[in-house]
Parts: C-alpha cells; structure tokens; sequence
C-alpha cells in the first residue's frame, strides 16, 4: 500500500494489521529516506538509511534504531563499518577517517574505547586502551 502524511512523508510498500511490516520504502519530507524492512511502524532488519546532508547507513536496524552490524559513510568521506546498539557505534568497528587516518578497535557511544589502534597518515601508530574516546 501506499501512505501520503499531511506533512508530506510517503510510504510505500507492505502492511500487516495497519502497520508498516514487511519491505518498504519511506521518503521523509524532510529529504531523508528509507528502504528496507519493517516491523511494527519502524525500521527494523536490513536497511539503507539516507540524510538529506548525503550521509548513508546500511546495515542491521532494531526497533528503529542502528543495532547490529552495518556500515556508515559521511558525506565528508569518512567510513565506519561495525557494530552498532541503539544507534552508537558500540562494539567493534573500523573507521576510516577522510583525512588518511584511521582506528579499529572497540566503541562504546561513539568514542573509541576499550582495547585498539590508531594509525595516522603519516604512519605513527598507536595501540593501546582508549577511553571517551582518548
């Protein structure tokens, strides 16, 4: 089916019992987009999310959130691929930053922290435990 809001978000795709659950894809009025599965209203299962900015999340949704493994890209150019719990980079994951550098390790709401290395482009390397991100 197809739903069209007041405020101009649209929908398409498939309902079970009135609610958004199956495939589907959600255009927000705001620019933003998604296409993947449902279930009970929200995004849950595999997904692609895109902003309106450009940035794109594909990966694992769970009750509408970023949980699960997925990959995040910014329109600046810089790259995640990792685990993610209720929308944070949480567990581990490798970011690729637009500037060269990069760290892989573990992350707990979206800061380096636990055991990992960071590599800066011009070659120093630091392997370690990080905290907050520090």
């Amino acid at each position: 089916g197809t739903y069209i809001s007041k405020n101009g978000d649209v929908y398409k795709g498939e309902y079970v019992n009135g609610q958004r659950e199956g495939f589907g894809k959600y255009n927000y009025s705001n620019g933003n987009s998604y296409v993947g599965t449902w279930k009970n209203n929200a995004e849950n299962g595999n997904g692609t999310y895109i902003w309106e900015n450009g940035d794109v999340y594909t990966g694992n949704w769970n009750n509408g959130e970023r949980t699960g493994n997925g990959t995040y890209i910014s329109k600046n150019g810089d790259v995640y691929k990792g685990e993610y719990v209720n929308g944070q980079r949480e567990g581990f994951g490798k970011y690729n930053y637009s500037n060269g550098n990069s760290y892989v390790g573990t992350w707990k709401n979206n800061a380096e922290n636990g055991n990992g290395t960071y590599i800066w482009e011009n070659g120093d390397v630091y392997t370690g435990n990080w905290n907050n991100g520090e």
